[in-house]
């Protein structure tokens, strides 16, 4: 008797897992010979961090795809970067100008004669 409640059990069981199967999506990561430098780091990480794979690539996919996180890290990013000069605007008199001062060569493209659009 306790066999026949076992065997419905596992029935059930098994009913209740494909119902959840259903409702579930799954994506896999498979690492070839090439990649296998990165996988040994992941599982170095995960050991001492204590972490499922499954919690680490969620992370990774959640913090991604966040707008917030992404803002926070462009930002961090952003503030390691050395600060670079103010672009200049250029126009057409500050060139006329630059060229005066440099004693441009006419004729030359470049060197003292401007496009029409720029006139």
């Amino acid at each position: 008797m306790v066999e026949k409640e076992n065997a419905k059990l596992s029935a059930a069981q098994k009913a209740a897992q494909k119902k959840y199967d259903e409702k579930t999506k799954m994506i896999s990561v498979k690492y070839t010979p090439v990649d296998m430098a990165d996988y040994e780091k992941m599982r170095s990480f995960l050991d001492e961090s204590g972490q499922s794979a499954n919690q680490f690539i969620k992370k990774l996919i959640h913090d991604y795809f966040d707008p917030e996180t992404k803002a926070a890290k462009e930002e961090e990013n952003r503030a390691a970067e050395p600060e670079k000069p103010a672009a200049q605007s250029i126009s057409a008199s500050s060139v006329k100008e630059r060229e005066g001062a440099e004693g441009g060569q006419e004729g030359k493209p470049g060197m003292g004669v401007l496009p029409e659009w720029l006139d």
